[in-house]
């Protein structure tokens, strides 16, 4: 006596198939399905060339939807309609999901230094780094494995710490220049507070960190934040 694996009636003249179900259910499955993969395929082919993240991830997540239905209502049933498995694409796209704010971040840290490279200020060099920083932050959320993120995260951090200390020595030299000495100081004295309470430890940043002092003295300053009188 069969009994279908999917509307669950049984009976002796019931005949199912080797899929495990009966005539009347077999075409409603295989529409249902076929449906489904078109979206899921439609939605790959989407997230993979789609230039904006919030639509690659947003198709990834359609895709694991229809995935997710395939998998409970017909896979856990005994039901396989589709090869690979649906439980099978499903880690493909959380895989492609990570994958896609992994190469977002990578674009943006490309561009970033891109403008990094023509800027003229250090400020603005530190805002396209911030500007990155910002959307690692943000992207971290969307991730199963965000520690995928780190690698970017450590290296725009040191880019954003080399633009800050190089806003407050060229804002010094440039006093220095014009033979304001009191501003010069003031910035040197800027730049070694900030490498003396930075995260960085200060064996790393030894040289830097004397050659500014060194700049203080010769400026008749203290590298403990005094300033000697003229």
């Amino acid at each position: 006596m069969g009994q279908c694996r999917y509307c669950g009636k049984s009976g002796l003249f019931l005949s199912v198939g080797s899929d495990g179900l009966c005539a009347g259910c077999r075409p409603v499955v295989a529409l249902d399905v076929s449906q489904r993969v078109r979206i899921v395929n439609e939605s790959w082919k989407i997230a993979q060339q789609s230039k904006s993240l919030s639509t690659s991830l947003s198709r990834c997540d359609l895709a694991i939807q229809h995935l997710q239905h395939i998998r409970d209502t017909y896979e856990r049933r005994g039901i396989m309609p589709m090869t690979p498995t649906a439980e099978e694409e499903i880690a493909k796209f959380v895989w492609a999901r990570d994958e896609c704010v992994v190469e977002d971040v990578k674009m943006k840290v490309a561009k970033a230094k891109r403008k990094a490279d023509v800027a003229t200020t250090a400020t603005a060099r530190l805002n396209a780094y911030s500007q990155t920083l910002l959307a690692i932050t943000e992207g971290k959320p969307e991730m199963l494995d965000s520690s995928r993120l780190e690698p970017y995260e450590v290296e725009v951090k040191r880019l954003m710490h080399t633009a800050q200390l190089s806003g407050y020595v060229e804002a010094a030299e440039k006093a220095e220049f014009k033979g304001n000495a009191k501003k010069a100081l003031d910035q040197y004295q800027e730049a070694l507070y900030f490498l003396k309470t930075d995260d960085v430890d200060d064996q790393l940043q030894a040289a830097e960190i004397a050659r500014i002092s060194t700049k203080i003295a010769e400026l008749g300053g203290s590298v403990g934040g005094s300033v000697s009188e003229a």
